[in-house]
């Protein structure tokens, strides 16, 4: 039997002929994983696996490898990727003739070097040797996550699908998601739901790890993590981007894009023994957290991205905590009653209506406001308006002055200016009324 064909059966063929008539949308099938084939691009080929079945694809040996000896196929693994990347020099090949420049990887190393200050694309001399390796190892952390997570949970669609191709050699072509059904035949899963598509109008399909670390998290919130060795922990949150830098283990943290710790110590909160605590834009939960350790009776962290609350809420079970964590607006905060410390950091610039998100922080708040906002400042106040709109993610905002700020929260609060933060500015204000008691 030729390896580079793919044999369906007169069954399959004729369903996914019914599934195409009369329509040009990508359609679910759900197909036998070794009647796939991997894309026939030019790099592929070079390397032996273009149109062969997803056997033929070096990742279905590390997995299989994994299942036995994990150590061996994590440093397989990244030697062909360092293989691919460097000797063959494929981040020079651009992702869509087969090649690694623009994927997840390429991405990865260019905004690693981006961090380290450089300001240009790093060519092939350029190359930090250390911050390729580390990208690698957490590409490679990230499909062994992925492969662990199907092995237990089995195979979800919604977490990560798999787009094909029915190409003009009369089988699938797997455009997207090769790892994914690499993971599927290694573990001999019987069936697989796919994508099917008509062409290969890149306008069509959606593109998978999209984000450089990984996407969404491979690790199902339903299960417990209060059990995780430190392996099974950094494997988590290697599948994952991460905005706050959150303490997990001593000298364990997550790959925050902001220095959260940083911006805890300009907070420099008090004791909370015996307090309730309202986060408002909670993320990951690193200042929930934080709270509780300061002896808080009570934490609530609210988002409305429900990505960061998950992690929150894995790491809440890691990290044995008690922290509340919904899915609620800063408008909605109001139907959770009045809290004694409130942090709002880095969120009313999101907000659509400013004044209102101001006087929902008047209601809620019975003895102090910590905020990180954006401030506009113009060169000459009393010639400029208080306010300054401008459009963000959400819609239209308006950025205030500090002046705006003080006149609607200043019949309630007294100010102190903490300085700059990691972003934004800094205030600290405090309930006039607690004052007076």
């Amino acid at each position: 039997m030729d390896p580079g064909k793919n044999h369906m059966t007169s069954e399959s063929s004729a369903r996914l002929r019914r599934v195409h008539r009369g329509t040009r949308d990508h359609k679910y099938v759900t197909t036998r994983p070794h009647h796939l084939v991997c894309e026939r691009l030019p790099v592929h080929a070079d390397l032996g696996y273009a149109g062969k079945s997803i056997e033929h694809f070096p990742p279905h040996g590390f997995f299989k490898l994994y299942q036995v000896e994990p150590t061996r196929a994590m440093e397989a693994f990244k030697g062909w990727y360092r293989q691919r990347f460097l000797q063959n020099e494929e981040w020079r090949i651009d992702k869509s003739k087969g090649g690694m420049k623009g994927g997840p990887l390429h991405r990865l190393v260019l905004e690693m070097h981006g961090s380290k200050g450089s300001r240009h694309p790093p060519g092939a001399m350029l190359f930090d040797p250390q911050l390729v390796d580390l990208a690698i190892e957490r590409r490679v952390l990230y499909y062994f996550a992925l492969f662990d997570s199907i092995r237990r949970c089995g195979y979800d669609y919604a977490r990560g699908y798999v787009r094909c191709l029915e190409s003009i050699y009369g089988d699938l072509e797997i455009v997207a998601g090769h790892h994914r059904v690499a993971a599927v035949r290694a573990l001999d899963f019987p069936e697989l739901d796919v994508e099917v598509s008509l062409d290969r109008d890149p306008a069509r399909s959606r593109e998978i790890d999209s984000v450089p670390s990984g996407g969404k998290p491979i690790e199902p919130i339903e299960s417990s993590a209060a059990d995780w060795d430190e392996e099974r922990i950094k494997r988590w949150i290697a599948s994952s981007d991460w905005y706050q830098r959150v303490p997990v283990r001593e000298g364990l943290v997550t790959p925050g894009k902001f220095d959260s710790v940083e911006r805890l110590k300009k907070l420099n909160l008090p004791s909370l023994a015996g307090k309730s605590v309202l986060d408002i834009g909670c993320n990951s939960g690193m200042y929930s957290f934080a709270c509780e350790r300061l002896g808080a009776r009570r934490v609530v962290g609210i988002d409305l991205n429900e990505k960061r609350l998950q992690q929150a809420r894995t790491l809440k079970e890691i990290l044995g905590s008690q922290v509340e964590f919904r899915r609620l607006s800063l408008h909605e905060a109001v139907g959770l009653g009045r809290f004694d410390y409130v942090l709002c950091i880095a969120v009313l610039h999101e907000t659509t209506d400013l004044i209102g998100a101001l006087n929902v922080l008047k209601q809620i708040v019975t003895a102090e406001l910590f905020l990180e906002i954006a401030l506009w400042k113009p060169p000459i106040l009393r010639h400029w308006p208080l306010a300054r709109v401008e459009q963000n993610k959400r819609g239209w905002t308006l950025l205030p002055t500090r002046r705006l700020l003080e006149e609607v929260l200043g019949d309630s609060f007294e100010f102190q200016f903490l300085g700059p933060s990691v972003r934004y500015d800094l205030f600290r204000l405090t309930r006039r009324d607690a004052l007076e008691s």
